[in-house]
C-alpha cells in the first residue's frame, strides 16, 4: 500500500516544500477543506504504513495510549 498520488502531492508541498495550506489550495485548484481533508486521510494513512513497517509510536488519537506507546 502506497499513499495515493493526491494526498501524497499534499505531504508533499506542506512537509517537504514548506508551503502553507492556502499556498497549497492555489497550487493544486482545489478547496481549503479538501487540502486539509488529503492531509488528515494521508497522516492516517502514513501512520498505518510506519505501523505495518514496524514503527512504533505511530497511532491515532482514539487508540489506546498502551497500544502505541508499548
Amino acid at each position: 500500500m502506497m499513499l495515493v498520488p493526491a494526498h501524497r502531492e499534499v505531504m508533499n508541498l506542506v512537509y517537504y516544500q514548506d508551503k502553507s495550506i492556502e499556498e497549497v489550495t492555489k497550487i493544486v485548484a482545489v478547496p481549503t477543506n479538501t487540502v486539509k481533508t488529503r492531509m488528515f486521510y494521508a497522516r492516517h494513512q502514513l501512520a498505518e504504513l510506519l505501523r505495518e513497517a514496524g514503527v512504533k509510536g505511530f497511532g491515532c488519537a482514539a487508540r489506546n495510549a498502551s497500544d502505541t506507546y508499548s
